[in-house]
């Protein structure tokens, strides 16, 4: 096959063209420092690079998660802390009221305190964060804990703690809100969790942390405030009204509780009296049950404690997992500038090169001879 000048030269241009894209590809990635601009430039790696970028945001969500999880974590620590101080405020004051020389005016004064750690107790219980209750449980928008006011039970979105226990549990702790921490959360065709063990329930129902039945903190303190006050507390009796029937009027019961403090609880045997059919009869005193109330405190904060460490290992592994997917995003996205540049030499030097061939692929014509 005979090669002709026209065919050198066509090769010659073509292979000029080819030097001078691929020079104006490397201007590109050191403007725009990426590999390629387009999917098409580079079909392999950009198709591991968009795997590694979804794999890149789902990180980034667990993240976010994951510092939701310890902000609420954070802060029901810190409620539960307030609670355990409340409890042990109450039995400072149990302690200091239980000295055989206070008078009765003074214990008055010890059973005012106590209301009024009820009061910050219930207020405690209803701690927000960012508009959601932290103790509500599976509740999170509306008042988790009120009091009913006719019976002084505590409620616990809506079901009476007083009465619950193991026969008669609340119905309200069944429901959970779980998060997902890890990617590992699997539901089946019904929308149901496959397995409860991959996902992350941050939420602390308050009744966990106070308890249950007559001896729930908020309701015990009331009752020991309740022994303090016994003596001046006024009890309902019907009265003749002089005109052939009675009224109800409120007379001094007369009735010393403080008994009751280190027990046995005995009920009152006169049904005019607020401790008739006493709930806390029994051979354990109201201190015990209050000590009882402060450790089982203890004991859930301590189990809210682990979980923020659990949240802490998730947290810290996950920031391990995003920069190492993060290096790799760079690594097939991103052109390093001293790569790129070196890359710009390399090619400006090919490019230099192929026009000094020219010269001798380019035949001399006859005006060129004759100029010569």
């Amino acid at each position: 096959m005979r090669i002709t000048n026209g065919m050198m030269m066509k090769r010659y241009s073509r292979n000029l063209n080819v030097n001078l894209a691929a020079e104006d590809k490397t201007s590109q990635q050191i403007a725009s420092g990426r590999r390629f601009q387009r999917g098409s430039e580079d079909p392999v790696r950009a198709l591991r690079a968009l795997q590694v970028r979804r794999g890149g945001d789902a990180l980034e969500q667990f993240s976010s998660n994951i510092d939701v999880a310890d902000a609420w974590l954070s802060q029901t620590e810190t409620v539960i802390t307030a609670i355990k101080s409340s409890a042990t405020d109450a039995m400072n004051l149990i302690i200091q009221g239980r000295n055989d020389t206070l008078a009765p005016e003074d214990r008055q004064v010890i059973a005012t305190s106590l209301r009024s750690i009820q009061d910050a107790l219930l207020k405690d219980l209803n701690t927000q964060i960012a508009g959601k209750y932290i103790l509500g449980g599976a509740n999170t928008k509306e008042v988790p804990f009120t009091v009913d006011p006719h019976t002084g039970h505590l409620m616990f979105n809506g079901e009476d703690v007083f009465l619950a226990d193991e026969n008669h549990p609340l119905q309200s702790l069944n429901d959970k809100v779980y998060t997902d921490l890890t990617g590992e959360f699997k539901l089946d065709g019904d929308g149901n969790i496959v397995d409860k063990s991959t996902v992350f329930d941050m939420y602390t129902p308050g009744v966990n942390v106070i308890g249950i039945g007559p001896d729930n903190l908020y309701n015990l303190i009331g009752r020991i405030a309740d022994s303090f006050e016994s003596e001046y507390m006024p009890t309902n009796v019907d009265v003749p009204d002089g005109l052939g029937g009675t009224t109800i009027v409120p007379v001094n019961a007369g009735e010393d509780r403080m008994q009751d403090i280190d027990g046995p609880v005995v009920a009152s045997n006169d049904p005019n009296s607020k401790f008739y059919n006493d709930p806390y009869a029994g051979p354990i005193g109201l201190f015990q049950r209050l000590q009882t109330a402060q450790t089982n405190t203890l004991v859930e904060l301590v189990k809210v404690g682990e979980k923020s460490n659990f949240v802490s290992y998730l947290k810290e592994r996950n920031d391990n997992n995003l920069y190492q997917t993060q290096t790799m995003q760079n690594n097939l996205e991103f052109m390093p500038p001293d790569e790129a540049i070196l890359n710009f030499k390399m090619q400006d030097y090919v490019y230099k090169a192929c026009l000094q061939m020219s010269s001798y692929i380019m035949q001399p014509s006859l005006m060129d001879y004759l100029k010569s």
